[in-house]
């Protein structure tokens, strides 16, 4: 990641990201976000959601130990925090899948010279062919491509954690669509309310047909709820 966003995330979160510039011998972090800028928006959304939820609930900051892409979608390693924030990243390393690396569009974990990695048709390295690509998204709710991909998301984890993971039962709600994506739900627990917070928080940040970003590597200070 370049250095203006890696700097952007350790400055603006700095109790989240404390070990930045810990030793090698205690974190790895220290090496910084070791993955594309394309996926600084969603990582944007990760560290808002996970910095007020342990603040507005009174528990100490969860303290992140890596950030990196591995077999093409993201890895994100943290002490602390609860379920809620535990269902965060969860569901933020699946849309990860779905995410070129390279600047965010919609993208397919492509195998390139024996190496997984999440890129859309422009960033492609020439001389590979992409894998089948989400041109043929089910469109979810009646909603366009961008926000189905990421309900669906949504809805294959939700179903993954009430199979094996004794989650409760969910029941997921669309409250509006006018300009900005309200999912709702019943049953569930803490971790599904992560989930859906992250979806919720990131569909703000593409355009809900394309689900190309609205303003790419724009940060999104200032958005700070939880839904």
């Amino acid at each position: 990641m370049d250095k203006p966003l890696d700097q952007h995330l350790y400055e603006t979160y700095p109790e989240l990201y404390r070990d930045r510039f810990g030793s090698p011998t205690q974190t790895l972090m220290c090496w910084g976000f070791e993955c594309g800028n394309g996926w600084f928006p969603l990582l944007d959304s990760i560290s808002t959601l996970l910095t007020n939820q342990c603040r507005d609930q009174s528990i100490a900051s969860a303290n992140v130990i890596q950030v990196k892409e591995k077999f093409g979608s993201l890895r994100f390693y943290f002490n602390g925090g609860d379920a809620f924030c535990e269902g965060v990243v969860d569901i933020a390393e699946s849309i990860s899948e779905q995410l070129c690396e390279i600047c965010g569009a919609p993208g397919k974990i492509n195998r390139l010279n024996g190496w997984l990695a999440c890129y859309c048709p422009k960033h492609l390295p020439s001389g590979n062919q992409l894998a089948t690509h989400h041109q043929n998204q089910e469109l979810l709710y009646g909603l366009g491509g961008g926000w189905s991909r990421l309900v669906g998301a949504l809805e294959k984890l939700i179903n993954w954690d009430v199979e094996k993971n004794d989650m409760p039962p969910v029941q997921l709600s669309l409250l509006q669509t006018c300009d900005q994506l309200k999912l709702t739900f019943s049953g569930g627990d803490l971790k599904t309310h992560g989930m859906v917070a992250l979806v919720n928080h990131y569909s703000r940040l593409i355009d809900p047909n394309s689900g190309e970003l609205l303003a790419p590597m724009k940060t999104t200070i200032g958005q700070t709820d939880n839904d």
